[in-house]
């Protein structure tokens, strides 16, 4: 299926970068996806190049060069089994003919990997559908999913990514949106 035209989409390439650890607070997100403020576990991290962790990520974003953002996990630190939340701004959703209404790419490599997960809200955050979900090792590769969002045109909806690290020492995942 050929997708139109993007009508809207985030390059994080021209932010700061953030520290890398997982208790630092990272605000450089991006203008349509942020931190969620509320969650107070784990945020994600925009870098660039490789991480600091071996054996485990992407050596940089989907197209080699660029940033992106990610969660660091090492349970020393942070504890096992933590939540990161990226949340969009409100916006009104447009599905188009072709079905091809939102992409994403996303990186699962690590021994001890958790999962990724999209939801959306029509309701202003009171309650989230998932709608698409991903667990485990995923292999050194980064993956685009397509998506259709026909169900809710012409609604106005939230959507987050939402990260639960896993228990081991070596686990990190990433996403790259379009």
């Amino acid at each position: 299926t050929s997708c139109e035209p993007v009508s809207l989409a985030e390059s994080f390439d021209n932010y700061p970068t953030c520290e890398e650890s997982c208790l630092a607070t990272c605000n450089n997100t991006g203008t349509i996806w942020c931190n969620d403020i509320n969650n107070n576990e784990q945020n994600w991290i925009l870098t660039q190049g490789k991480t600091q962790t071996d054996f485990t990520g992407p050596d940089g974003d989907v197209n080699g060069s660029g940033k992106y953002l990610y969660i660091e996990n090492n349970p020393q630190l942070c504890g096992a089994s933590n939540r990161a939340i990226l949340q969009s701004t409100c916006m009104e959703i447009q599905s188009n003919p072709s079905g091809c209404d939102m992409s994403f790419y996303y990186h699962m490599f690590g021994e001890d990997i958790g999962s990724l997960r999209l939801d959306v809200s029509v309701d202003g955050g009171e309650s989230w559908k998932a709608l698409f979900f991903a667990n485990g090792n995923q292999g050194d590769k980064w993956i685009k999913h397509t998506l259709s969002l026909k169900a809710y045109d012409g609604q106005l909806g939230i959507f987050r990514f939402v990260g639960e690290s896993g228990a081991g020492d070596r686990d990190k995942w990433y996403k790259y949106t379009h």
